[in-house]
């Protein structure tokens, strides 16, 4: 005889392993999907982290090269502005640039901005130095007056003269029974004129290449256009040797340049010939052709 009870459970049985079964496949399952979500919420994780670095790097990168495209025209810009300020700088520098005068006795008028100095008068500004026994300047436009003993110089030479004006801010002048050295001459003239820093004009003079007072030869000119290191050219020219006057020659053009003279003339005695002088001549027949 089988007890009820008995055969309920054994009954029961599959189904109760069944159920546990399910629960246990379930609890499972669920834990399975929590280990899934788990890791994908991790992997997402990940990702939204290595996204957010990659885009730090990328705002980074575009960041740095923004600023280097930035850096050049700012570097540029820097550069320009420094030789701007360097350049206005030299400008007002040169510009503000004082004239000092030194003499035995300086007067000073505020109502004309006039120096008058009187005795051992000098003045260097700019490379030309004035020196004489008197002078009135003016400190705003730089115009001088020098007499007495007058004498300039710079780098054309040296001119001395009775009475010399002259600008030394456009280095323009003109000197009075002057006599002047610019390598290789030496000369007078009743007057120079100096336009400019670039040469000066000899009127009603002299010049040759003897330094002495009283030269060996020389050439007699109406009319020089002197350009010292350029050329030269006169007008109305007699040659003089000592005070005899040997040939007239209206107009002679010479390149400084140039290391041969276009006339030369060579003095000397031989038994054949007895005294005799030879003389060379070199012109130039078109621009490319030369004679001699």
């Amino acid at each position: 005889m089988v007890d009820k009870n008995y055969k309920l459970s054994l009954f029961n049985l599959p189904v109760i392993i069944c159920i546990f079964f399910a629960i246990f496949y379930t609890g499972l399952s669920y834990a399975r999907e929590g280990k899934v979500k788990e890791s994908s919420d991790f992997a997402l994780e990940a990702e939204d982290e290595n996204i957010a670095e990659a885009r730090k790097e990328t705002e980074a990168a575009i960041a740095s090269n923004t600023n280097l495209i930035r850096r050049e025209p700012l570097a540029a810009e820097k550069v320009k502005s420094i030789s701007a300020v360097e350049t206005e700088t030299e400008a007002e520098a040169e510009v503000k640039q004082p004239i000092i005068v030194n003499a035995d006795k300086i007067e000073y008028s505020a109502t004309t901005k006039d120096v008058i100095a009187t005795g051992n008068v000098e003045v260097d500004y700019k490379g030309s130095k004035l020196t004489c026994q008197k002078m009135v300047i003016n400190t705003e436009t730089k115009n001088a007056e020098a007499e007495g003993n007058a004498r300039l110089e710079d780098n054309q030479g040296v001119k001395e003269g009775t009475k010399i004006t002259y600008n030394f801010e456009t280095k323009a002048g003109t000197i009075i029974d002057a006599q002047f050295r610019s390598n290789p001459y030496f000369g007078t003239a009743d007057k120079i004129d100096k336009p400019g820093p670039d040469g000066f004009i000899i009127k009603n003079g002299s010049l040759g290449t003897c330094s002495f007072d009283h030269p060996h030869y020389r050439i007699g000119v109406k009319k020089v256009d002197y350009f010292p290191g350029d050329k030269i050219q006169t007008k109305g020219d007699t040659f003089y040797i000592g005070d005899i006057p040997l040939m007239y020659i209206p107009r002679y053009n010479h390149s400084l340049k140039d290391p041969l003279m276009h006339v030369q003339i060579v003095p000397g005695k031989k038994k054949e010939w007895g005294g005799y002088m030879l003389t060379t001549w070199r012109c130039n027949l078109t621009e490319n052709i030369n004679g001699r």
